[in-house]
């Protein structure tokens, strides 16, 4: 079975969504991350998903957001389908990542469109998803459609 089939049968039950732990500082407290992340898969939640939609995720800096997925992703460690979400980034960055997540144990990468580029510029939208679409080999990755 490919890796996207795996994913796809896996994508089942409740979908919990890591809202992001800030120490006092204001910094993503990784060891809150881990716990938090350890708790659901003991109480044996199916999908964990970062997401550019929870918490204060937009405004987590590319480097925390690589060192979050890969820190959730040792955590987790197969215990739970772990999804891994972009930043509103540029082509180049976000099939960058997604080689990254892939190789930090991410199951899938929900990939993150920035919403003015596809009403004015769908020749531009349709050009990021080409590029994502010629990397993702092995890694689902979602966006506005399943890419396999």
């Amino acid at each position: 079975m490919s890796r996207a089939t795996d994913v796809t049968s896996k994508l089942k039950g409740p979908v919990v969504p890591l809202n992001v732990c800030f120490n006092e500082e204001g910094k993503v407290d990784y060891t809150s991350m881990r716990r938090y992340a350890n708790w659901l898969c003991e109480q044996q939640t199916p999908v964990l998903l970062l997401t550019y939609g929870s918490s204060e995720y937009a405004w987590l800096t590319d480097d925390d957001i690589r060192r979050l997925t890969a820190e959730i992703a040792d955590e987790i460690n197969g215990r739970a389908l772990f999804v891994t979400s972009t930043g509103i980034w540029a082509p180049d960055t976000c099939c960058s990542f997604l080689t990254f997540a892939d190789q930090a144990g991410a199951d899938a990468v929900k990939v993150q469109v920035n919403p003015w580029m596809i009403q004015p510029y769908p020749d531009k939208y349709m050009i990021h998803e080409g590029r994502i679409r010629g990397l993702v080999h092995s890694l689902t990755a979602m966006g506005s459609q399943w890419w396999q």
